[in-house]
């Protein structure tokens, strides 16, 4: 057993399509009724050809060969709104699935292979700690053997400056002591001479210079 098209605004422009097709001057008020059957979605086919269509309080079968049972369909030789609704009930449906059939499907969603990813073929990162900051330094480069080639000359002088780093510290001088960083905003400053005089300084967020004291 079918059911009827549930889509209702698609339903709404097919059902008006397809009557309009259908109308002649003798049955406009009856196909008027017919409409309306469809679009409240009262009839139904069969697989073997027949149709019901319930209208009202009655249920009336319809069958390819003798016609609606309704007693409109028995002493009339117009086709009763029943007969007119099945038809055009039928119009609708191939009108509907004609224009699903056309609509395209959407486009499918590139799989990862295709993806267009700007990205190094190859990437190294070192983290380490400087001055108490963790550091990260990302190197990428065209393949592996020109990569390597570049961090084999790299890795020596960050392994100097972290062993330096280390050697202040073991000697009791800490991060916060290091007078080239401010222990306030903790961002590193500048040196200044005058004479013999040395002192650090920085430039603070509110404008005026802050020497980390």
């Amino acid at each position: 057993m079918e059911t009827n098209p549930t889509s209702d605004n698609r339903l709404k422009q097919a059902v008006v399509h397809a009557a309009a097709a259908m109308e002649t001057p003798q049955n406009k008020d009856r196909l008027q009724s017919a409409m309306d059957l469809v679009l409240t979605k009262a009839v139904t086919l069969h697989d073997d050809g027949s149709a019901m269509v319930v209208s009202g309080q009655h249920t009336y079968e319809l069958d390819p060969q003798t016609g609606c049972s309704c007693p409109d369909a028995q002493h009339r030789t117009k086709q009763c709104k029943h007969a007119l609704a099945v038809e055009l009930f039928k119009r609708v449906r191939m009108l509907l699935q004609t224009q699903t059939d056309s609509v395209e499907p959407p486009p499918a969603l590139p799989r990862s292979a295709t993806w267009q990813v700007h990205e190094a073929p190859a990437s190294c990162c070192l983290r380490f700690l400087l001055g108490g900051v963790e550091c990260m330094y990302t190197m990428r480069d065209v393949d592996d053997e020109k990569l390597f080639a570049r961090v084999r000359r790299i890795l020596p002088r960050v392994q100097e400056k972290v062993s330096s780093n280390g050697q202040k510290a073991s000697s009791g001088e800490s991060s916060g002591d290091d007078p080239s960083r401010c222990a306030i905003h903790n961002v590193p400053m500048k040196r200044h001479t005058k004479g013999d005089q040395v002192w650090y300084s920085h430039k603070a967020p509110d404008g005026s210079w802050c020497r980390g004291k």
